[in-house]
């Protein structure tokens, strides 16, 4: 608390800070310590500020509703300054189930113990990657439009997640544009997804267009478990098709495919 009215007693008073502060916990965006005189940033707080600099970065004009919710995230609707229909993501690591730390080490150096500093280094490693994917103009990957702490704005898809999909008119032309995007990632911008499966890919029904999404725990080519990683990606997405939607692929092959460059 200490810090706090030091940190604003140039622009209110301890009375008005105080008042701030009960009203901010009362709106659930910050919470009290259980013992001391001090308070945190909830997720909903979080959303908050990171929403006011999208604003203030002129990427969102308007925000909307919920559209999505997964363990790790929550997607919400918006359109951008250039009345674009795009999807607002907020990483939410720990959201649900406290076992995370065991497969994420985001801001680890930076402190984090705590699970917001720990999605905001999330999203910003999501935004990082897309960037890089966007600037080599790769086909399959969402356009992003920009990032505020633990939000990452990208277009809207009209589609399904694959593990969704009941059906599919051709399972191998889906099945080699999932490789082709994950071709092109390594070879165009050194990227390799890191967590692929059919729980980040999305398709488009209509317009027979996949697109690989969620990419916080990317890494590069030059990493050495680049190889192992993207062996484990694939064999994700071949295990899928092959119980799903009884398609003969074989993991080596594929493999061998993406690691083939193109002339």
């Amino acid at each position: 608390m200490e810090l706090i009215v030091n940190r604003l007693n140039r622009k209110f008073t301890q009375k008005e800070i105080v008042a701030r502060i009960q009203k901010l916990t009362k709106l659930k965006l910050i919470e009290r310590h259980p013992t001391s005189e001090a308070y945190r940033l909830r997720f909903l707080g979080l959303d908050c500020l990171a929403i006011h600099r999208l604003v203030l970065k002129n990427v969102l004009s308007a925000f909307g509703d919920k559209i999505g919710e997964g363990k790790e995230s929550e997607l919400y609707q918006a359109i951008s300054t250039s009345n674009s229909l795009v999807a607002v993501k907020f990483h939410k690591i720990g959201k649900e189930f406290r076992n995370v730390s065991k497969a994420r080490s985001y801001g680890e150096n930076l402190g984090g113990s705590t699970w917001v500093i720990r999605s905001i280094v999330s999203g910003r490693r999501e935004a990082e990657a897309l960037s890089i994917l966007n600037k080599f103009d790769i086909q399959g990957i969402p356009k992003f439009y920009g990032n505020a702490l633990h939000s990452v704005v990208i277009e809207y898809i009209d589609g399904v997640n694959l593990f969704e999909v009941k059906d599919l008119e051709d399972p191998a032309e889906i099945f080699y544009q999932i490789v082709d995007i994950v071709k092109n990632a390594y070879w165009k911008a050194g990227l390799v997804h890191g967590d692929l499966s059919e729980y980040n890919v999305i398709v488009d029904i209509d317009n027979g267009k996949s697109y690989i999404i969620d990419w916080p725990q990317y890494i590069t080519t030059v990493d050495p478990r680049a190889l192992e990683v993207l062996r484990k990606d694939l064999q994700h997405i071949v295990s899928f098709f092959k119980k799903k939607f009884r398609l003969d692929v074989d993991l080596d092959e594929v493999f061998k495919y993406v690691l083939e460059k193109r002339q």
